[in-house]
C-alpha cells in the first residue's frame, strides 16, 4: 500500500502553482541572513521543503525533499539555458525590437539549441529580478567555465547527487557535460545558424511593422477618397433637386401667364360681342 501511494505521488506532475511556490520557497530561504552561509545542503533543502509545505495548498500533492530537490535543479537548469538564450539576443543589435520580442526569439533559440520547449518562463519571471538568483546564475556559469576547461568530455550523471556538506544555499545544481571539439563545432555552426534565422526574424518583423504602417496609410486614404465621392454626390443630388424645383417653379409660371392670357382673350371676346 505504501509503495502504490509513493508510485501515485512521482506520477503527479508539478503545477505552475507549485513550481511559483518552490521558487518562492528557494528565494526566502536563500535571502534568509539569520542562518547564514555555506550550510549543509540536507539543511537547506530540509528548511525550502518546510517552507514549501507551510505555505502550499491543501490541494497540493504532497511532495519529499527529493522530490522537490529534483524539480528546482530541473528549473534551474532550464531556466540558466534559457538565460544564455537571452543574453545572445541581447548582443545583437536590434532596431525596433521591443522586450518580448526578444523573449519569443530567446524561447525559439532554446528550442532549437535544445530540442525542446522553454516551459518555466513563469519561474524566469518570478527570479530574474533577485540579486539572489543572478549571483547563483554567475556562480554556475564560473563552475561550468572551468570544469569544461579542466576536465575531458564525459558520460552525464545518471541521477543528482545532493547529499554534500558544507554545499552553499544557492546548491547550484550542474547538469551540463563538457563538450568536445566535434560537439563544440556543430554548438557554433548551430549558433551561426540561429543569429541568421535571428536576423532573419527581425528583419520579417521590421517588414510586417512597415506593412501594417502603409496598410493604415492605404486604408486612410481610401477612406479619404470614400469621404470625398460621397460629398460629391450629396452635392450632385442636392444642384438637381434646386435645378428640379427651378423647372418646376417656371413650369408654374408659364401656366399662369397662358391662363392670364387667356382670361384676356375671353374678356376681349365678350367686348367684340356687345358692341356688334
Amino acid at each position: 500500500m505504501e509503495s502504490t501511494t509513493k508510485k501515485s505521488q512521482r506520477r503527479g506532475n508539478f503545477s505552475l502553482e507549485e513550481d511559483n511556490l518552490l521558487v518562492s520557497s528557494w528565494l526566502a530561504t536563500s535571502m534568509d541572513a539569520i542562518h547564514g552561509i555555506n550550510q549543509k545542503a540536507s539543511t537547506f533543502w530540509g528548511r525550502v521543503h518546510a517552507h514549501y509545505d507551510e505555505y502550499k495548498k491543501p490541494t497540493f500533492i504532497t511532495r519529499s525533499v527529493n522530490s522537490i530537490t529534483n524539480r528546482w535543479s530541473t528549473i534551474q537548469v532550464a531556466t540558466n539555458k534559457f538565460c544564455a538564450c537571452l543574453c545572445q539576443i541581447e548582443r545583437k543589435p536590434s532596431s525596433g525590437l521591443t522586450e518580448q520580442d526578444k523573449i519569443e526569439q530567446a524561447k525559439l533559440l532554446y528550442h532549437n539549441n535544445h530540442g525542446v520547449t522553454f516551459n518555466f518562463e513563469h519561474c524566469w519571471n518570478t527570479l530574474k529580478c533577485h540579486p539572489k538568483w543572478k549571483q547563483n546564475v554567475a556562480e554556475g556559469n564560473k563552475k561550468s567555465k572551468r570544469k569544461s576547461l579542466s576536465q575531458e568530455p564525459s558520460a552525464p550523471p545518471e541521477s543528482i547527487h545532493l547529499g554534500e556538506d558544507n554545499v552553499s544555499q544557492s546548491a547550484f545544481v550542474d547538469l551540463e557535460r563538457p563538450i568536445g571539439k566535434k560537439a563544440q563545432k556543430e554548438r557554433e555552426k548551430t549558433r551561426r545558424r540561429q543569429d541568421h534565422m535571428s536576423s532573419n526574424l527581425a528583419e520579417v518583423v521590421s517588414e510586417i511593422k512597415e506593412d501594417k504602417k502603409k496598410s493604415h496609410e492605404q486604408r486612410m486614404e481610401e477612406r479619404q477618397e470614400f469621404i470625398r465621392l460621397t460629398k460629391e454626390r450629396l452635392e450632385m443630388e442636392q444642384a438637381r433637386e434646386e435645378r428640379k424645383h427651378e423647372a418646376n417653379r417656371l413650369n408654374k409660371k408659364r401656366l399662369e401667364m397662358e391662363q392670364l392670357r387667356e382670361e384676356r382673350e375671353h374678356e376681349a371676346n365678350l367686348l367684340n360681342k356687345k358692341k356688334t
